[in-house]
């Protein structure tokens, strides 16, 4: 089991190393500014810019996030500066909903050349497919587990188009969340997609008396891996309240990305898990019967990751590199993921994701895929999770994620996605997985195609 205090440890001060290498960043900006209006202190300007440089330099041995310059110092002294402002020319970018990958950016009195990771024909597609009738939220999130590169980031606000819905924690994390509580499971009691668990009363309801664990002759008799495809409420409440309690909860939770803020080059909200020292609460907590859990799209993604990655998270990214003339000032690259489940477990959640879109609450949308000619050729697998705002509200919050990859393992990619239908339900969130994943393949298989007549 992971200890909870090196778990704290590593990402606190992940977070603060992170918060502390970005307020470096303003500062050196500023400095850069007061060269440019203070010409008259410029040399003593610049020996404390190179005086503080080494300062950076040793933050960023210590962090996770990517180089933030390739050049070295002794070759191009106004690079270090530029690389401080690699924040200012990220924030003018509009990547929410973009149809484009490269973008012309001028900063001060240089012109830099951003490439992102999007993929304008994906964009596009997804774009123009959102029910914005019957939608009041929507975020679409498709990312390379194994890079963390995002390749779609949708987005839309009904009341404020402008705002990223995809790196919003506003949203119930819902039955999302019994990923972590499966994962947690298996890695503290052993516990087997085989394993065979019992519950009482109907599946979908969260009663105290549900939480006994007294078997009788209205017993029902499941196996873990049946209990999350079909999302069972009584048997994740059983885990939380019995076997996991606060701190196994917490800790991962934890390991999981939740209480802490990610690695990003664009702002991101820090998903939340709120526990209380109640019994019921883990029991609401680990089921995702609760609405104080809450969870971004592109935090939905990374959980998945885990699950494809033999158990080891990753940062997400969106800038693949920053150009200005013949100066390379940014280059991206994975980020040396944290491993914080055994690959074992990680394998055996990837199973029961697969049983969620074959037998469980994704298979309807999913059916005749084996029939589909891009679906056909995919491993496809996810977890829903839907909840209301309040029992006498009409907004619905509706998950899903998920992954796909082909038939050999290879071109993975991990999935998620938020709705929040207003009034009537709409495309669900499941539909919308259904749609961006058959397009991407449909995209790969072209360029492959096109490739292939290029050679010949």
């Amino acid at each position: 089991m992971l200890k909870r205090s090196n778990l704290n440890s590593r990402f606190r001060n992940r977070d603060n190393q992170w918060r502390d290498f970005q307020a470096g960043l303003r500062k050196q900006s500023a400095r850069q500014r007061a060269i440019r209006r203070l010409p008259a202190y410029l040399l003593a300007l610049c020996l404390m810019i190179l005086l503080t440089h080494g300062l950076f330099r040793v933050l960023d041995t210590k962090q996770t996030a990517p180089e933030t310059c390739d050049l070295p110092v002794a070759e191009s002294p106004c690079a270090v500066t530029i690389a401080m402002e690699r924040g200012d020319i990220i924030r003018q970018l509009a990547l929410v909903n973009s149809t484009s990958d490269t973008f012309g950016i001028t900063n001060g009195d240089r012109d830099y050349e951003v490439f992102t990771s999007l993929m304008p024909s994906l964009q596009e597609y997804i774009i123009n497919r959102i029910d914005r009738k019957n939608s009041l939220y929507f975020g679409f999130v498709i990312m390379e587990p194994d890079t963390g590169r995002i390749l779609s980031m949708v987005s839309h606000d009904r009341h404020d188009p402008d705002n990223n819905v995809c790196v919003k924690a506003a949203f119930p994390a819902a039955s999302i969340f019994k990923i972590v509580s499966a994962a947690a499971a298996m890695e503290t009691k052993n516990y087997q997609p085989h394993t065979p668990m019992t519950f009482n009363g109907n599946q979908y309801t969260l009663y105290k008396t549900q939480l006994t664990r007294k078997r009788n002759r209205y017993s029902t008799t499941t196996t873990l891996a049946n209990a999350f495809a079909k999302s069972i409420n009584p048997v994740f409440g059983n885990i939380g309240m019995h076997d996991l309690g606060r701190t196994g909860l917490e800790t991962y939770a934890e390991a999981f990305g939740f209480n802490f803020s990610p690695q990003f080059e664009i702002c991101m909200d820090q998903s939340r898990m709120i526990i209380k020292d109640e019994p019921y609460n883990w029991a609401e907590i680990a089921s995702g019967f609760n609405r104080t859990t809450m969870l971004s799209a592109v935090h939905g993604a990374l959980i998945i990751s885990v699950a494809l990655n033999e158990g080891r998270w990753v940062e997400p990214r969106l800038i693949d590199s920053i150009r200005s003339g013949n100066d390379m000032i940014y280059r991206g690259h994975p980020n040396g993921p944290n491993r914080v489940i055994r690959p074992e477990t990680a394998a055996s959640l990837k199973k029961m994701l697969e049983a969620t879109v074959k037998s469980g609450t994704a298979s309807k949308t999913f059916r005749g895929a084996s029939r589909d000619k891009i679906l056909s050729q995919l491993n496809i697998g996810g977890k829903t999770g839907s909840i209301n705002d309040r029992p006498d509200y009409s907004i619905r919050y509706d998950w899903f994620t998920g992954f796909a990859e082909k038939k050999d393992g290879s071109q993975r990619i991990a999935i998620s996605i938020i709705v929040a239908h207003k009034d009537f339900i709409g495309t669900r969130a499941a539909q919308y997985a259904r749609m961006g994943i058959k397009k991407y393949y449909e995209i790969k298989k072209h360029e492959s195609e096109s490739a292939s007549s290029d050679q010949t």
